[in-house]
């Protein structure tokens, strides 16, 4: 199953790396419906119950949405089929499902419930391991890591937004290529990082706007031929074990995914997670 799990990761990374991690049409329907449940539980539309109408005696008594960010089909040489969601986190297999992160049969919704987000501690790739720049206040632990890319404007006027009250805030920036020149100079960053003609201040000053001197210190693109990519992987796979879906994303330590950036980031680092978890037959 490991081997499973990494070849899905990988080929979703190859597919995002084309795309900047961002699907064209976002999910609109699991949007709604994780809002819906912040306030009232999993909230069934008019199609869902519907469904759930048509299944006669069957009377569910609980229920999650699992954000698979899709699903992939695989049939072995026996033609069993088995359902791996593309974040890599849960496969469904003879009428049974695992949490193939944490190596464990899931029994019931209760156990889903109970390791349904996952801790940036956890995960099988390390922010650490990425392409990654520090920022804010080092005294304080880190609150969340900020998923961007160099073409996203909203990402460096979040950071812009954010320098302004450093003293209070501790993330991590992952810088993610994003297709033609962007995903060129994402390299030429980390590779001039490796080498020592920059640092990870002089990359973050240069998002900042506060550095203009940045570009003549880069290594040129036709000589990184030599250079590993390593740590720009690790940030799309870690990306797609989190389900990114657009720039910017942010992840809290907890594992709390939000697509785009909240208005309030302070707010969001204390936002409950127990609502968006709740049974939705709980009368």
């Amino acid at each position: 199953m490991k081997k499973l799990l990494f070849k899905s990761l990988a080929f979703i990374a190859l597919l995002n790396s084309a795309h900047s991690i961002a699907s064209d049409k976002y999910d609109a329907d699991a949007a709604a419906l994780t809002r819906a449940a912040a306030d009232n539980g999993l909230a069934l539309n008019q199609s869902q119950r519907g469904l759930v109408s048509q299944l006669g005696s069957y009377k569910p008594t609980d229920a999650i949405y699992l954000p698979t960010g899709g699903i992939f089909l695989f049939e072995d040489q026996r033609s069993g089929l088995t359902l791996v969601t593309t974040t890599g986190r849960y496969s469904f297999s003879e009428g049974k499902a695992y949490d193939v992160l944490r190596k464990k049969q899931v029994q019931s919704i209760a156990d889903i419930r109970e390791s349904y987000f996952l801790p940036l501690s956890e995960a099988p790739f390390k922010p650490e391991d990425a392409f990654t720049i520090q920022f804010g206040n080092p005294a304080l632990k880190r609150q969340a890591v900020i998923f961007i890319t160099l073409d996203c404007a909203d990402c460096i006027n979040f950071l812009k937004k954010m320098n302004e009250d450093r003293q209070a805030v501790r993330f991590d920036i992952v810088i993610l290529p994003s297709p033609g020149e962007a995903a060129k100079r994402v390299k030429q960053m980390w590779c001039s990082v490796k080498a020592g003609k920059v640092s990870n201040y002089d990359i973050l000053q240069s998002l900042l706007g506060k550095s203009q001197d940045i570009n003549s210190r880069l290594i040129p693109h036709e000589s990184l031929k030599d250079c590993s990519v390593e740590p720009i992987v690790t940030g799309l796979y870690l990306a797609s074990v989190y389900n990114v879906q657009g720039m910017p994303s942010v992840i809290r330590e907890d594992g709390l995914l939000g697509n785009g950036l909240p208005t309030d980031y302070k707010g969001w680092l204390k936002l409950n997670l127990q609502p968006l978890l709740k049974n939705p037959f709980d009368k």
